[in-house]
Protein backbone atom coordinates (compact mmCIF):
# COMPACT_ATOMS: atom_id res chain seq x y z
CA UNK A 1 0.00 0.00 0.00
CA UNK A 2 2.77 2.52 0.91
CA UNK A 3 4.47 1.67 -2.28
CA UNK A 4 1.17 2.41 -4.26
CA UNK A 5 1.11 5.59 -2.54
CA UNK A 6 4.09 6.31 -2.96
CA UNK A 7 3.52 5.94 -7.14
CA UNK A 8 0.74 7.86 -6.86
CA UNK A 9 2.55 11.28 -4.88
CA UNK A 10 4.78 10.87 -7.55
CA UNK A 11 2.58 10.71 -10.86
CA UNK A 12 0.28 13.43 -9.35
CA UNK A 13 3.36 15.95 -8.70
CA UNK A 14 4.71 15.08 -12.32
CA UNK A 15 1.12 15.71 -13.67
CA UNK A 16 -0.32 18.20 -11.76
CA UNK A 17 2.58 19.88 -10.87
CA UNK A 18 2.54 19.71 -7.36
CA UNK A 19 5.17 19.13 -4.27
CA UNK A 20 3.33 16.42 -2.06
CA UNK A 21 4.72 13.88 -0.01
CA UNK A 22 3.58 10.63 1.09
CA UNK A 23 2.48 12.34 4.69
CA UNK A 24 0.97 15.47 3.57
CA UNK A 25 -1.00 13.10 0.31
CA UNK A 26 -2.41 10.83 3.27
CA UNK A 27 -3.45 14.13 5.37
CA UNK A 28 -5.77 15.34 2.70
CA UNK A 29 -9.14 15.23 3.94
CA UNK A 30 -11.73 13.57 1.44
CA UNK A 31 -13.48 16.48 -0.32
CA UNK A 32 -9.71 17.33 -1.15
CA UNK A 33 -8.71 13.28 -2.27
CA UNK A 34 -11.75 13.92 -4.53
CA UNK A 35 -10.63 17.58 -5.90
CA UNK A 36 -7.08 15.71 -6.73
CA UNK A 37 -8.74 12.65 -8.53
CA UNK A 38 -10.93 15.27 -10.31
CA UNK A 39 -8.15 16.96 -11.79
CA UNK A 40 -6.26 14.77 -12.52
CA UNK A 41 -9.63 13.24 -14.68
CA UNK A 42 -9.19 16.80 -16.03
CA UNK A 43 -5.71 16.93 -17.08
CA UNK A 44 -5.71 13.65 -18.70
CA UNK A 45 -8.88 15.01 -20.54
CA UNK A 46 -6.71 17.75 -21.70
CA UNK A 47 -9.43 20.66 -20.80
CA UNK A 48 -9.16 23.66 -19.68
CA UNK A 49 -11.08 24.25 -16.66
CA UNK A 50 -10.61 26.94 -13.79
CA UNK A 51 -9.27 25.50 -10.11
CA UNK A 52 -11.91 28.02 -8.72
CA UNK A 53 -14.61 26.55 -11.00
CA UNK A 54 -14.07 22.93 -9.65
CA UNK A 55 -13.67 23.80 -5.54
CA UNK A 56 -17.48 25.52 -6.25
CA UNK A 57 -18.38 22.25 -6.85
CA UNK A 58 -20.55 20.04 -4.21
CA UNK A 59 -19.07 16.57 -3.21
CA UNK A 60 -21.80 14.91 -4.72
CA UNK A 61 -21.17 16.84 -8.09
CA UNK A 62 -17.68 16.03 -7.84
CA UNK A 63 -18.31 12.23 -7.50
CA UNK A 64 -21.23 12.20 -10.18
CA UNK A 65 -18.55 13.97 -13.02
CA UNK A 66 -16.00 11.10 -11.60
CA UNK A 67 -18.56 8.31 -11.87
CA UNK A 68 -19.42 9.34 -15.61
CA UNK A 69 -15.73 9.70 -16.40
CA UNK A 70 -15.02 6.34 -15.09
CA UNK A 71 -17.92 4.78 -16.93
CA UNK A 72 -16.82 5.97 -20.33
CA UNK A 73 -12.83 4.85 -19.38
CA UNK A 74 -14.85 1.66 -18.71
CA UNK A 75 -13.92 1.30 -14.66
CA UNK A 76 -16.07 0.56 -12.46
CA UNK A 77 -15.21 1.15 -8.68
CA UNK A 78 -16.38 -1.74 -6.60
CA UNK A 79 -18.32 0.68 -3.75
CA UNK A 80 -19.62 3.66 -5.20
CA UNK A 81 -20.64 4.93 -1.57
CA UNK A 82 -17.01 4.98 -0.80
CA UNK A 83 -16.44 7.44 -3.96
CA UNK A 84 -18.89 9.73 -2.70
CA UNK A 85 -17.45 9.78 1.03
CA UNK A 86 -14.12 10.04 -0.47
CA UNK A 87 -12.88 6.95 0.83
CA UNK A 88 -9.11 6.76 0.16
CA UNK A 89 -9.30 3.04 0.04
CA UNK A 90 -11.58 3.24 -3.41
CA UNK A 91 -9.86 6.76 -4.58
CA UNK A 92 -6.52 5.35 -4.44
CA UNK A 93 -6.90 2.27 -6.91
CA UNK A 94 -8.64 4.38 -9.27
CA UNK A 95 -5.66 6.81 -8.98
CA UNK A 96 -2.99 3.69 -9.34
CA UNK A 97 -4.90 2.52 -12.61
CA UNK A 98 -5.48 6.32 -13.77
CA UNK A 99 -1.62 6.83 -13.70
CA UNK A 100 -0.30 3.33 -14.33
CA UNK A 101 -2.07 3.39 -17.70
CA UNK A 102 -2.27 6.97 -18.91
CA UNK A 103 -1.81 5.89 -22.55
CA UNK A 104 -4.78 3.94 -22.44
CA UNK A 105 -6.91 5.95 -20.66
CA UNK A 106 -5.32 9.05 -22.89
CA UNK A 107 -6.92 7.14 -26.27
CA UNK A 108 -10.37 6.17 -24.35
CA UNK A 109 -10.79 9.96 -23.59
CA UNK A 110 -10.34 10.41 -27.18
CA UNK A 111 -12.38 7.89 -28.38
CA UNK A 112 -15.18 9.09 -26.18
CA UNK A 113 -15.32 12.67 -27.85
CA UNK A 114 -16.48 10.51 -30.87
CA UNK A 115 -18.24 7.70 -30.00
CA UNK A 116 -20.44 8.13 -26.82
CA UNK A 117 -23.81 9.13 -28.64
CA UNK A 118 -25.75 12.06 -27.40
CA UNK A 119 -29.21 11.09 -25.34
CA UNK A 120 -32.05 12.69 -27.22
CA UNK A 121 -35.37 12.34 -25.38
CA UNK A 122 -38.29 10.40 -27.65
CA UNK A 123 -40.69 12.83 -28.54
CA UNK A 124 -37.66 15.40 -30.09
CA UNK A 125 -37.04 12.25 -32.13
CA UNK A 126 -40.84 12.27 -33.36
CA UNK A 127 -39.81 15.06 -35.64
CA UNK A 128 -38.59 14.35 -38.65
CA UNK A 129 -35.34 16.18 -39.35
CA UNK A 130 -34.86 16.02 -35.80
CA UNK A 131 -34.41 12.21 -36.71
CA UNK A 132 -32.77 12.45 -39.92
CA UNK A 133 -30.04 14.55 -37.70
CA UNK A 134 -29.89 11.84 -35.28
CA UNK A 135 -29.77 9.29 -38.37
CA UNK A 136 -26.67 11.33 -39.61
CA UNK A 137 -24.93 11.49 -36.41
CA UNK A 138 -25.21 7.83 -35.77
CA UNK A 139 -24.01 7.30 -39.76
CA UNK A 140 -21.19 9.82 -38.88
CA UNK A 141 -20.24 7.62 -35.49
CA UNK A 142 -20.06 4.13 -37.34
CA UNK A 143 -17.59 5.61 -39.95
CA UNK A 144 -15.59 6.89 -37.52
CA UNK A 145 -15.78 3.18 -35.72
CA UNK A 146 -14.59 2.30 -39.24
CA UNK A 147 -12.15 4.47 -39.92
CA UNK A 148 -10.32 3.81 -36.50
CA UNK A 149 -10.19 -0.13 -36.93
CA UNK A 150 -8.63 0.73 -40.42
CA UNK A 151 -6.09 3.48 -38.49
CA UNK A 152 -5.35 0.79 -36.04
CA UNK A 153 -5.20 -2.05 -38.64
CA UNK A 154 -3.14 -0.30 -40.17
CA UNK A 155 -0.61 0.77 -37.46
CA UNK A 156 -0.40 -2.44 -36.39
CA UNK A 157 0.98 -3.67 -39.77
CA UNK A 158 3.42 -0.91 -40.08
CA UNK A 159 4.81 -1.75 -36.33
CA UNK A 160 4.69 -5.26 -37.56
CA UNK A 161 6.89 -4.44 -40.41
CA UNK A 162 9.32 -1.91 -38.48
CA UNK A 163 9.70 -4.92 -35.93
CA UNK A 164 10.90 -7.38 -39.05
CA UNK A 165 12.81 -4.62 -40.30
CA UNK A 166 14.55 -4.09 -37.19
CA UNK A 167 15.47 -8.02 -36.83
CA UNK A 168 16.58 -8.07 -40.63
CA UNK A 169 18.73 -5.25 -40.09
CA UNK A 170 20.28 -6.75 -36.68
CA UNK A 171 20.90 -9.72 -38.91
CA UNK A 172 22.91 -7.26 -41.52
CA UNK A 173 25.05 -5.35 -38.68
CA UNK A 174 27.87 -6.28 -40.16
CA UNK A 175 26.92 -5.07 -43.54
CA UNK A 176 26.07 -1.60 -42.12
CA UNK A 177 29.75 -1.64 -40.82
CA UNK A 178 31.16 -2.71 -43.88
CA UNK A 179 29.19 -0.25 -45.92
CA UNK A 180 30.15 2.54 -43.49
CA UNK A 181 34.28 1.47 -44.17
CA UNK A 182 33.66 1.43 -48.13
CA UNK A 183 32.03 4.89 -48.17
CA UNK A 184 34.86 6.09 -46.05
CA UNK A 185 37.54 4.45 -48.31
CA UNK A 186 35.48 5.85 -51.05
CA UNK A 187 36.11 9.32 -49.11
CA UNK A 188 39.83 8.51 -49.01
CA UNK A 189 39.56 7.53 -52.30
CA UNK A 190 38.05 10.63 -54.28
CA UNK A 191 40.37 12.74 -52.30
CA UNK A 192 43.28 11.30 -53.15
CA UNK A 193 41.67 11.32 -56.69
CA UNK A 194 41.03 15.37 -56.33
CA UNK A 195 44.97 15.84 -54.94
CA UNK A 196 46.16 13.55 -57.77
CA UNK A 197 44.50 15.78 -60.52
CA UNK A 198 45.44 19.06 -58.53
CA UNK A 199 49.19 17.91 -59.05
CA UNK A 200 48.35 17.13 -62.55
CA UNK A 201 47.73 20.54 -62.80
CA UNK A 202 50.30 21.97 -61.15
CA UNK A 203 52.34 19.85 -63.52
CA UNK A 204 51.15 20.72 -66.72
CA UNK A 205 51.80 24.43 -65.47
CA UNK A 206 55.40 23.75 -65.00
CA UNK A 207 55.40 22.01 -68.46
CA UNK A 208 54.51 25.07 -70.44
CA UNK A 209 56.68 27.69 -68.36
CA UNK A 210 59.37 25.02 -69.05
CA UNK A 211 58.53 25.04 -72.96
CA UNK A 212 58.21 29.03 -72.99
CA UNK A 213 62.01 29.05 -71.32
CA UNK A 214 63.18 26.75 -73.92
CA UNK A 215 62.10 28.40 -76.58
CA UNK A 216 63.41 31.72 -75.22
CA UNK A 217 66.98 29.97 -74.58
CA UNK A 218 66.74 28.81 -78.12
CA UNK A 219 66.28 32.54 -79.62
CA UNK A 220 68.76 33.67 -77.43
CA UNK A 221 70.95 30.79 -78.64
CA UNK A 222 70.27 31.22 -82.37
CA UNK A 223 71.25 35.15 -81.31
CA UNK A 224 75.00 34.79 -79.81
CA UNK A 225 75.62 32.22 -82.50
CA UNK A 226 74.57 35.22 -85.60
CA UNK A 227 76.33 38.16 -83.18
CA UNK A 228 79.65 38.99 -84.75
CA UNK A 229 81.85 41.95 -84.08
CA UNK A 230 80.89 43.25 -88.01
CA UNK A 231 77.43 43.34 -87.32
CA UNK A 232 77.94 44.94 -84.07
CA UNK A 233 79.57 47.41 -85.45
CA UNK A 234 77.07 48.04 -88.03
CA UNK A 235 74.32 48.15 -85.48
CA UNK A 236 76.45 50.53 -83.50
CA UNK A 237 77.00 52.83 -86.66
CA UNK A 238 73.29 53.07 -87.76
CA UNK A 239 72.23 53.47 -84.91
CA UNK A 240 75.04 56.84 -84.34
CA UNK A 241 74.13 58.07 -87.47
CA UNK A 242 70.56 58.01 -87.29
CA UNK A 243 71.35 59.73 -83.54
CA UNK A 244 73.37 62.17 -84.90
CA UNK A 245 70.88 63.12 -88.39
CA UNK A 246 67.89 63.86 -85.02
CA UNK A 247 70.46 65.39 -83.05
CA UNK A 248 71.80 67.66 -86.13
CA UNK A 249 68.94 68.05 -88.22
CA UNK A 250 65.27 67.43 -86.65
CA UNK A 251 66.02 68.63 -82.76
CA UNK A 252 67.81 72.15 -83.93
CA UNK A 253 64.63 72.36 -86.31
CA UNK A 254 62.36 71.49 -83.59
CA UNK A 255 64.03 73.67 -81.40
CA UNK A 256 64.42 76.58 -84.16
CA UNK A 257 60.24 76.20 -84.96
CA UNK A 258 59.38 76.15 -81.06
CA UNK A 259 61.77 79.15 -80.36
CA UNK A 260 60.18 81.28 -83.02
CA UNK A 261 56.38 80.09 -81.69
CA UNK A 262 57.76 81.58 -78.13
CA UNK A 263 58.63 84.67 -79.84
CA UNK A 264 55.21 84.67 -81.48
CA UNK A 265 53.22 83.81 -78.56
CA UNK A 266 55.51 86.86 -76.42
CA UNK A 267 54.66 89.19 -79.20
CA UNK A 268 51.03 88.49 -79.27
CA UNK A 269 51.36 89.19 -75.39
CA UNK A 270 53.21 92.39 -75.77
CA UNK A 271 50.25 93.96 -78.27
CA UNK A 272 47.69 95.61 -76.46
CA UNK A 273 44.52 94.63 -77.27
CA UNK A 274 43.15 94.38 -80.82
CA UNK A 275 39.81 94.92 -82.05
CA UNK A 276 38.23 93.19 -85.13
CA UNK A 277 38.86 95.88 -87.07
CA UNK A 278 42.52 96.32 -86.18
CA UNK A 279 42.81 92.13 -87.21
CA UNK A 280 40.96 92.53 -90.20
CA UNK A 281 43.28 95.29 -91.61
CA UNK A 282 46.63 93.02 -90.06
CA UNK A 283 45.16 90.60 -92.52
CA UNK A 284 44.50 92.77 -95.39
CA UNK A 285 47.99 93.78 -95.06
CA UNK A 286 49.62 90.26 -94.92
CA UNK A 287 47.49 89.26 -98.20
CA UNK A 288 49.09 92.22 -99.99
CA UNK A 289 52.45 91.67 -98.67
CA UNK A 290 51.98 88.15 -99.70
CA UNK A 291 50.87 88.82 -103.31
CA UNK A 292 54.22 91.33 -103.35
CA UNK A 293 56.74 88.85 -102.61
CA UNK A 294 54.83 86.28 -105.56
CA UNK A 295 55.07 89.14 -108.23
CA UNK A 296 58.86 89.63 -107.12
CA UNK A 297 59.59 85.74 -107.16
CA UNK A 298 57.65 85.59 -111.05
CA UNK A 299 59.35 89.07 -112.28
CA UNK A 300 62.97 87.66 -111.03
CA UNK A 301 62.60 83.78 -112.09
CA UNK A 302 60.96 85.80 -115.60
CA UNK A 303 64.40 88.04 -115.64
CA UNK A 304 67.20 85.04 -114.52
CA UNK A 305 68.15 82.95 -117.35
CA UNK A 306 67.18 78.98 -116.40
CA UNK A 307 69.14 78.05 -113.47
CA UNK A 308 70.79 74.51 -114.13
CA UNK A 309 71.51 73.74 -110.16
CA UNK A 310 67.16 73.96 -109.29
CA UNK A 311 67.06 70.31 -110.01
CA UNK A 312 69.46 69.55 -107.43
CA UNK A 313 67.72 72.29 -105.40
CA UNK A 314 64.54 69.93 -106.21
CA UNK A 315 66.01 66.62 -105.23
CA UNK A 316 68.12 67.78 -101.97
CA UNK A 317 64.60 69.34 -100.59
CA UNK A 318 62.68 65.83 -101.72
CA UNK A 319 65.57 63.95 -99.70
CA UNK A 320 65.01 66.37 -96.57
CA UNK A 321 61.46 65.49 -96.41
CA UNK A 322 62.00 61.86 -97.05
CA UNK A 323 64.46 61.97 -94.78
CA UNK A 324 62.39 63.90 -92.44
CA UNK A 325 58.64 61.82 -92.94
CA UNK A 326 61.43 59.13 -91.76
CA UNK A 327 62.53 60.34 -88.91
CA UNK A 328 59.13 60.84 -87.86
CA UNK A 329 58.11 57.75 -88.62
CA UNK A 330 61.05 56.06 -85.95
CA UNK A 331 59.93 58.41 -83.52
CA UNK A 332 56.05 56.86 -83.57
CA UNK A 333 57.74 53.66 -84.10
CA UNK A 334 60.11 54.25 -80.45
CA UNK A 335 57.10 55.35 -78.32
CA UNK A 336 54.82 52.42 -79.25
CA UNK A 337 57.82 50.29 -78.78
CA UNK A 338 57.98 51.63 -75.44
CA UNK A 339 54.10 51.56 -74.93
CA UNK A 340 54.23 47.90 -75.69
CA UNK A 341 57.12 47.03 -73.61
CA UNK A 342 55.74 49.05 -70.76
CA UNK A 343 52.17 46.65 -71.15
CA UNK A 344 54.86 43.15 -71.64
CA UNK A 345 55.89 44.19 -67.92
CA UNK A 346 52.87 44.49 -66.43
CA UNK A 347 51.05 41.43 -68.00
CA UNK A 348 54.79 39.88 -67.37
CA UNK A 349 54.43 40.33 -63.66
CA UNK A 350 50.79 39.68 -62.92
CA UNK A 351 51.81 36.38 -65.24
CA UNK A 352 54.43 35.78 -62.76
CA UNK A 353 51.91 36.78 -59.16
CA UNK A 354 49.05 34.25 -60.91
CA UNK A 355 52.00 31.78 -60.74
CA UNK A 356 53.73 32.12 -57.38
CA UNK A 357 49.53 32.17 -55.74
CA UNK A 358 49.72 29.77 -53.23
CA UNK A 359 48.28 26.29 -54.02
CA UNK A 360 46.12 24.59 -51.34
CA UNK A 361 47.76 21.75 -49.93
CA UNK A 362 46.29 17.89 -49.02
CA UNK A 363 44.65 19.43 -45.80
CA UNK A 364 43.08 22.33 -47.03
CA UNK A 365 41.66 20.63 -49.79
CA UNK A 366 40.34 18.02 -47.26
CA UNK A 367 39.24 20.66 -45.41
CA UNK A 368 37.40 22.26 -48.01
CA UNK A 369 35.69 19.13 -49.61
CA UNK A 370 34.80 18.32 -45.68
CA UNK A 371 33.03 21.70 -45.61
CA UNK A 372 31.33 21.03 -49.22
CA UNK A 373 30.53 17.83 -47.54
CA UNK A 374 28.71 19.12 -44.81
CA UNK A 375 26.64 22.04 -46.91
CA UNK A 376 25.60 19.19 -49.07
CA UNK A 377 23.93 17.33 -46.00
CA UNK A 378 22.70 20.15 -44.68
CA UNK A 379 21.17 21.23 -48.20
CA UNK A 380 19.27 17.81 -48.44
CA UNK A 381 18.10 17.98 -44.58
CA UNK A 382 16.36 21.32 -45.46
CA UNK A 383 14.80 20.24 -48.83
CA UNK A 384 13.32 17.34 -47.23
CA UNK A 385 12.11 18.72 -43.75
CA UNK A 386 10.54 21.68 -46.22
CA UNK A 387 8.94 18.94 -48.45
CA UNK A 388 7.57 17.76 -45.19
CA UNK A 389 6.53 20.44 -44.52
CA UNK A 390 4.43 21.55 -47.51
CA UNK A 391 3.06 18.03 -47.24
CA UNK A 392 2.22 18.54 -43.58
CA UNK A 393 0.88 21.95 -45.27
CA UNK A 394 -1.54 20.17 -47.42
CA UNK A 395 -2.90 17.88 -44.78
CA UNK A 396 -3.34 21.18 -42.26
CA UNK A 397 -5.48 23.13 -45.33
CA UNK A 398 -7.30 19.80 -45.93
CA UNK A 399 -8.51 18.71 -42.41
CA UNK A 400 -9.41 22.24 -42.36
CA UNK A 401 -11.67 22.42 -44.52
CA UNK A 402 -12.94 19.30 -43.58
CA UNK A 403 -13.82 20.87 -40.00
CA UNK A 404 -15.15 24.17 -41.65
CA UNK A 405 -17.61 21.68 -43.62
CA UNK A 406 -18.66 19.98 -40.53
CA UNK A 407 -18.66 23.29 -38.34
CA UNK A 408 -20.99 24.69 -41.33
CA UNK A 409 -23.60 21.27 -41.08
CA UNK A 410 -23.37 21.54 -37.23
CA UNK A 411 -24.16 25.00 -37.68
CA UNK A 412 -27.58 24.41 -40.10
CA UNK A 413 -28.72 21.84 -37.65
CA UNK A 414 -28.33 23.76 -34.75
CA UNK A 415 -30.46 26.51 -36.41
CA UNK A 416 -32.91 23.94 -37.08
CA UNK A 417 -32.77 22.39 -33.88
CA UNK A 418 -33.56 26.35 -32.49
CA UNK A 419 -36.46 27.38 -35.05
CA UNK A 420 -37.86 23.81 -33.68
CA UNK A 421 -37.45 24.54 -29.83
CA UNK A 422 -39.10 28.55 -31.23
CA UNK A 423 -42.32 27.14 -32.77
CA UNK A 424 -43.00 24.27 -29.80
CA UNK A 425 -45.07 26.34 -26.92
CA UNK A 426 -43.78 26.88 -23.61
CA UNK A 427 -45.91 24.35 -21.32
CA UNK A 428 -45.15 21.54 -24.23
CA UNK A 429 -44.12 18.30 -21.98
CA UNK A 430 -44.96 14.78 -22.85
CA UNK A 431 -47.85 14.39 -21.09
CA UNK A 432 -50.67 16.62 -22.59
CA UNK A 433 -48.78 16.44 -26.07
CA UNK A 434 -52.04 14.53 -27.39
CA UNK A 435 -54.37 16.99 -25.81
CA UNK A 436 -52.87 19.45 -27.46
CA UNK A 437 -52.64 18.19 -30.55
CA UNK A 438 -56.43 17.20 -30.69
CA UNK A 439 -56.47 20.94 -29.48
CA UNK A 440 -54.74 22.32 -32.52
CA UNK A 441 -56.57 19.73 -35.20
CA UNK A 442 -59.79 21.04 -33.47
CA UNK A 443 -58.87 24.73 -33.76
CA UNK A 444 -57.90 23.94 -37.28
CA UNK A 445 -61.23 22.13 -38.71
CA UNK A 446 -62.91 24.98 -36.76
CA UNK A 447 -60.70 27.81 -38.56
CA UNK A 448 -61.44 25.61 -42.14
CA UNK A 449 -65.50 25.10 -41.05
CA UNK A 450 -65.19 29.65 -40.74
CA UNK A 451 -63.23 29.81 -43.84
CA UNK A 452 -65.59 28.25 -46.13
CA UNK A 453 -68.56 31.03 -46.08
CA UNK A 454 -66.23 33.52 -46.45
CA UNK A 455 -64.58 32.27 -49.68
CA UNK A 456 -67.53 31.98 -51.63
CA UNK A 457 -68.41 35.11 -50.51
CA UNK A 458 -65.14 36.47 -52.11
CA UNK A 459 -65.69 35.01 -55.06
CA UNK A 460 -69.24 36.29 -55.23
CA UNK A 461 -68.01 39.49 -54.59
CA UNK A 462 -64.71 39.04 -57.16
CA UNK A 463 -67.18 38.12 -60.00
CA UNK A 464 -69.01 41.60 -58.79
CA UNK A 465 -66.02 43.77 -59.00
CA UNK A 466 -65.04 42.19 -62.43
CA UNK A 467 -68.94 43.56 -63.31
CA UNK A 468 -67.92 46.69 -62.40
CA UNK A 469 -64.46 46.94 -63.96
CA UNK A 470 -66.62 46.11 -67.19
CA UNK A 471 -69.16 48.66 -66.78
CA UNK A 472 -66.63 51.60 -65.92
CA UNK A 473 -64.61 50.08 -69.05
CA UNK A 474 -67.52 50.68 -71.29
CA UNK A 475 -68.43 53.95 -69.52
CA UNK A 476 -64.91 55.47 -70.39
CA UNK A 477 -65.73 54.37 -74.04
CA UNK A 478 -68.87 56.52 -73.96
CA UNK A 479 -67.42 59.26 -72.75
CA UNK A 480 -64.62 59.25 -75.02
CA UNK A 481 -67.35 59.08 -77.74
CA UNK A 482 -69.06 61.80 -76.36
CA UNK A 483 -66.31 64.26 -76.20
CA UNK A 484 -65.06 63.36 -79.76
CA UNK A 485 -68.51 64.02 -81.00
CA UNK A 486 -68.87 67.61 -78.74
CA UNK A 487 -65.15 68.52 -79.90
CA UNK A 488 -65.88 67.74 -83.62
CA UNK A 489 -69.71 69.66 -83.12
CA UNK A 490 -68.22 72.40 -81.43
CA UNK A 491 -65.40 72.96 -83.99
CA UNK A 492 -68.13 72.67 -86.84
CA UNK A 493 -70.57 75.72 -85.56
CA UNK A 494 -66.89 77.75 -84.89
CA UNK A 495 -66.21 77.47 -88.37
CA UNK A 496 -69.90 78.12 -89.62
CA UNK A 497 -69.98 81.03 -86.85
CA UNK A 498 -66.60 82.44 -88.86
CA UNK A 499 -67.71 82.06 -92.32
CA UNK A 500 -71.19 83.83 -91.09
CA UNK A 501 -69.44 87.03 -89.42
CA UNK A 502 -67.13 87.00 -93.01
CA UNK A 503 -69.90 87.24 -94.96
CA UNK A 504 -71.35 89.97 -93.05
CA UNK A 505 -68.43 92.04 -92.68
CA UNK A 506 -68.12 91.57 -96.48
CA UNK A 507 -70.97 92.62 -97.43
CA UNK A 508 -71.96 96.42 -96.13
CA UNK A 509 -75.32 96.58 -97.45
CA UNK A 510 -77.25 94.39 -94.71
CA UNK A 511 -77.34 96.52 -91.55
CA UNK A 512 -79.28 93.40 -89.68
CA UNK A 513 -78.53 90.42 -90.45
CA UNK A 514 -82.25 89.23 -89.88
CA UNK A 515 -83.74 87.56 -86.83
CA UNK A 516 -84.32 84.21 -88.69
CA UNK A 517 -80.86 83.78 -88.84
CA UNK A 518 -79.70 85.05 -85.31
CA UNK A 519 -82.95 82.85 -84.06
CA UNK A 520 -81.53 80.06 -85.88
CA UNK A 521 -78.21 80.20 -84.18
CA UNK A 522 -78.92 80.75 -81.04
CA UNK A 523 -81.48 77.72 -80.70
CA UNK A 524 -78.33 76.03 -82.28
CA UNK A 525 -76.29 77.65 -79.45
CA UNK A 526 -78.77 76.20 -76.82
CA UNK A 527 -79.18 73.07 -78.02
CA UNK A 528 -75.77 72.37 -78.08
CA UNK A 529 -75.25 74.55 -74.63
CA UNK A 530 -77.72 71.71 -72.85
CA UNK A 531 -76.38 68.65 -74.95
CA UNK A 532 -72.86 69.85 -73.34
CA UNK A 533 -74.50 70.21 -69.48
CA UNK A 534 -75.93 66.93 -70.25
CA UNK A 535 -72.87 65.35 -70.92
CA UNK A 536 -70.86 67.47 -67.69
CA UNK A 537 -73.73 65.82 -65.93
CA UNK A 538 -73.04 61.91 -67.24
CA UNK A 539 -69.08 62.68 -66.87
CA UNK A 540 -69.28 63.66 -62.93
CA UNK A 541 -71.55 60.88 -62.61
CA UNK A 542 -69.08 58.33 -63.99
CA UNK A 543 -66.48 59.80 -61.77
CA UNK A 544 -67.98 59.11 -58.92
CA UNK A 545 -69.40 55.53 -60.12
CA UNK A 546 -65.55 55.31 -60.51
CA UNK A 547 -64.30 56.48 -57.50
CA UNK A 548 -66.73 54.28 -55.86
CA UNK A 549 -65.68 51.17 -57.69
CA UNK A 550 -62.47 51.48 -57.04
CA UNK A 551 -62.87 51.49 -53.59
CA UNK A 552 -64.93 48.60 -53.41
CA UNK A 553 -62.44 47.02 -54.90
CA UNK A 554 -59.74 48.36 -52.80
CA UNK A 555 -61.94 46.85 -50.07
CA UNK A 556 -62.23 43.71 -51.69
CA UNK A 557 -58.46 42.78 -52.21
CA UNK A 558 -58.13 43.77 -48.55
CA UNK A 559 -60.24 41.08 -47.69
CA UNK A 560 -58.87 38.91 -49.89
CA UNK A 561 -55.14 39.38 -49.00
Amino acid sequence: MRENTKFIVAEVNKLLGRNYNVIYFNSLSAEELLQVLKEVLIKIQDQNVNASDTKNETPEETSIYILSILRVLHYHPQTDPGLIRGDPDTIHPILTWLLSNTDTVRKRVYLSRFLVKLEVADEYLGDPEVSALYEQYASLIDKFKAVHKEREIGRKAVTIRIEKMKTKAESGMHLLNAAQALRTEKDKERDLALQEEQEREIISRLQTNLQRLERELEILKKDTNEVTVQSLLQRLSEVITVQTIVASEKLPAEIHGRKNHIKALTAVKQYPYLSPDQITTLRNKLDTVGKEIQNLIELKISKSHVDKIEPFRQQAAAVANIKRNVLEKLEKTTGSLEELQGKLQEKCELSKMAVEDVIPKGDELKKYINRLKTRGTLYKHCKSELAWLNAENSVLHRTAAILENQYNQYNQAKERLETVRKNTPANFTQENASSMNLQLSRDISAFRSRLVPLISEVQNLRGKCREFEQKQEKAKKAQNEVESSMNTSINNLQSELESRKAKMAKDPVISDPGKKIKEELNSAIQAEETKLKNLMLEKERLKQTIVVNEKQTQMWNDVLS
